[in-house]
């Protein structure tokens, strides 16, 4: 099999450029077929061997393009190159003043052979090739082409680093690492190499980057490590800094208490406890101590490590304080079903009438007498207890004048946390004599306290 080779035969020679980017952009595209891709690879083969080019009309380069067979059916204009392309034959126009075709090697008899008598027509060819034979040339074109490979050589092998996640990063002081993924994409897998990918910080005081391992080869894994507080972006890039990933914020907060969370209320029983629970942010400040205290420490009490206690009925606020000062509360309300309150009963009569002068007396709670209760003595009383006042006064007279009245009164939870009074109003009517029509008021008074008043 002889030797076929492509000329590329360029009026301007920033075409080639072109031409690559063209190629560049027809393979990067999903629906492009593995036909393409060859001819890329062949193409960037060709170029990387450059010390074996030889120079007709402007920039060359050999292969055995007969070996490998190109097709794709999308519309890019790359054709089909096989064992039926004969000499001259166009392959591609890129434009009107660059043609790609195939033509023979010469052979080593051809080289060395007397050149034959030129016509006209091949006088007027040589001359829109303009050949260019001295060896200083041909020496200037493949350092051209040296430099060229070079220079596009890292997008040939990697052509996009992405991040997997681009999100913002908040990280602590104390934090371990985070872990991430980056995939490069590349069409030279053979040429491609993790090492070849450099993990950035812009500002490693604050945050460090390092590479991990790989998987599947094309996918880095890497982790970022906190340092002090401020904020860093962090990337991938070739060693050249020719292809660049996407950049990542990362935002390092010092290691103390930023917030506290804690229920905001919660309800216990008088004599009940209960260790608060709370959560910090973040979990592993460097000062977890926190200082707790309460509004009200007749109601509830509270331990230095968040415990709380229900002394008697009514609310308080719970307050925990960490020492760079966030703080959470919580309402706590006690509640009472069951209180010992103080009994107390008081009787006055409030009228200047001058209504009789000797006066009975009766007085029933639940139908109890008063006798039955003692005064400053303690009474047991639950919440929902109903109690059944009555009082009655009767004049000490011949026709005595009577005067009674009952009262009903629910416990609730407020009687028992604070107490309560009762009042019964009796009113007694004269019925004859000097004072006829006039009223007798007595005012009695049942009054249950949580405290002692004596």
């Amino acid at each position: 099999m002889r030797k076929r080779r492509i000329s590329v035969r360029l009026a301007n020679p920033n075409l080639f450029v072109k031409i690559i980017g063209y190629i560049s952009f027809c393979v990067k595209e999903e629906d492009c077929k593995e036909g393409s891709m060859l001819f890329y690879n062949m193409l960037i083969g060709e170029i990387k061997r450059v010390a074996s080019l030889s120079v007709v009309s402007g920039l060359i380069f050999s292969s055995l393009f007969s070996n490998y067979p190109i097709a794709t059916d999308i519309n890019r204009r790359i054709y089909t190159i096989d064992e039926a392309v004969s000499e001259s034959d166009v392959i591609d126009r890129y434009a009107s003043d660059c043609i790609i075709t195939v033509v023979k090697a010469p052979t080593d008899d051809e080289n060395n052979s007397t050149p034959s008598k030129e016509t006209d027509s091949d006088k007027d060819d040589t001359s829109n090739k303009e050949t260019i034979t001295d060896e200083n040339s041909t020496s200037e074109t493949k350092d051209e082409f040296s430099a060229m490979s070079n220079s596009f050589e890292s997008e040939f092998v990697v052509s996009q680093i992405s991040f997997a996640n681009t999100d913002t990063i908040t990280m602590h002081q104390d934090d371990k690492a985070i872990t991430g993924l980056v995939k490069v994409d590349t069409m030279d897998i053979d040429n491609f190499t993790p090492a070849g990918i450099v993990f950035v910080s812009e500002d490693p005081v604050v945050a460090k980057v390092k590479f991990d391992y790989s998987s599947q080869f094309v996918e880095l894994h890497y982790s970022i490590y906190p340092n002090a507080d401020g904020e860093t972006y962090v990337y991938a890039q070739t060693e050249d800094g020719e292809v660049c990933s996407d950049k990542i914020k990362v935002v390092v907060k010092k290691n103390e208490v930023e917030s506290i969370k804690m229920d905001s209320s919660c309800s216990l029983e008088r004599g009940e406890t209960k260790d608060l629970s709370y959560e910090l942010t973040p979990e592993n400040p460097r000062n977890k101590t926190l200082t707790w205290t309460s509004s009200d420490e007749s109601v509830v009490t509270v331990s230095s490590s968040g415990t709380i206690k229900a002394v008697a009925g009514g609310e308080a606020k719970i307050t925990a304080t960490s020492s760079n000062g966030i703080s959470a509360t919580c309402s706590v309300t006690v509640h009472v079903s069951q209180n010992d309150l103080y009994f107390y009963y008081y009787q006055d009569r409030v009228d200047d009438n001058k209504i009789g002068n000797e006066w009975e007396h009766i007085t029933e709670i639940n139908g109890k007498t008063l006798s039955d209760y003692e005064f400053g003595g303690k009474v047991t009383l639950k919440v929902g207890d109903n109690l059944t006042f009555y009082c009655k006064s009767t004049e000490d007279d011949k026709k005595p004048d009577v005067g009674s009245k009952k009262v009903t009164h629910k416990v609730t939870e407020k009687d028992l946390i604070n107490g309560f009074t009762v009042k019964v109003d009796v009113y007694v009517t004269e019925n004859g004599g000097r004072y006829k029509g006039k009223k007798a008021h007595f005012v009695n008074e049942f009054k249950y306290t949580v405290d002692p008043l004596f």
